[in-house]
């Protein structure tokens, strides 16, 4: 069933942020593992990290934190990955509540993080205190 969905979703790239998220808060409650079915769908979720509009940014900042949820009991380096992609998306366009969420969720994390991964948040958090979106979103190559 979830093949015929993600076919689906390659059909109509426009609605694959909102559905991912769906199909991840699902895996999320059920305990399903769904890794293979996000390799097919990950790379096309990438151009919405560099979006303008809130609303698309916003769906973005909530499906790297739902990602993260997800991956935290399969990896959570790949969780602490998507947090630092939220949080630094985040500062670009000062989206506020995704940026909260997700270093509560890092903080969370923080002991599992590799020092690049720290950095990385270090940096974004620099960017977010000097107001410099750019520098953050550029520091941490997301």
């Amino acid at each position: 069933m979830l093949e015929e969905y993600i076919a689906f979703l390659l059909d109509h790239p426009e609605e694959i942020i909102p559905e991912c998220i769906t199909i991840l808060e699902a895996a999320i409650v059920h305990g399903w593992k769904i890794e293979e079915d996000l390799k097919k769908i990950l790379p096309l979720n990438e151009p919405f990290a560099m979006l303008e509009e809130a609303e698309n940014v916003g769906l973005y900042v909530h499906y790297m934190y739902c990602l993260a949820l997800y991956k935290i009991s399969l990896c959570k380096n790949d969780a602490i990955d998507a947090l630092i992609n939220g949080i630094a998306v985040s500062c670009r366009i000062n989206l506020e509540s995704g940026f909260r969420k997700c270093c509560v969720l890092f903080e969370s994390l923080r002991s599992e993080a590799s020092e690049k991964q720290i950095t990385q948040y270090k940096n974004i958090l620099r960017g977010a205190l000097s107001n410099e979106k750019n520098y953050a979103y550029i520091s941490c190559h997301v």
